[in-house]
């Protein structure tokens, strides 16, 4: 029999133990619609799992249990997402309240850079309309015709 070190063993419980919290958040969204009790028994195995390992739920999965009551959260069923000022904004329907996660921005200098771009593609767009523009007034000057139309006032 080979010996296997601490290092190696406790690589191993834990692999174990996220395969099975992500096996059980499987099975919890699968049995929601049908018996959301199945669904928070399931959340419940997740959070003992990670505690009896000491080690944390992965963010994809955690994002889907409220931080207060612990239920599993179904985006239009019994949780609201909203996004407000670089918030994602879950509010839980069953205890009312509401968690709130960052989401990246577009930073203010990609922003000015890319409106840059867009500026002066713009003003080469311009250009080229301007210059056709130009060269059509060119070409139909000498084909103007003056037209004078006299308007009599009726009476």
């Amino acid at each position: 029999m080979s010996k296997v070190t601490r290092k190696q063993q406790k690589n191993l419980i834990h692999s174990i133990a996220s395969q099975r919290m992500w096996r059980l958040f499987q099975l919890a969204e699968e049995e929601f619609p049908e018996h959301p009790e199945r669904s928070a028994r399931y959340v419940q195995l997740i959070r003992n799992i990670s505690m009896r390992n000491r080690m944390s739920i992965p963010r994809e999965i955690k994002r889907r249990i409220c931080r207060h009551c612990y239920s599993f959260l179904v985006p239009g069923n019994n949780a609201r997402y909203r996004l407000k000022g670089g918030y994602i904004v879950i509010s839980c329907k069953h205890c009312g309240k509401e968690s709130r996660y960052p989401y990246k921005i577009p930073k203010r200098k990609e922003m000015n850079s890319k409106i840059a771009v867009c500026k002066q593609e713009k003003k080469i767009a311009d250009c080229k309309q301007e210059k056709k523009i130009a060269e059509c007034e060119q070409e139909n000057k000498g084909n103007r015709k003056e037209v004078h139309i006299n308007i009599e006032p009726s009476h």
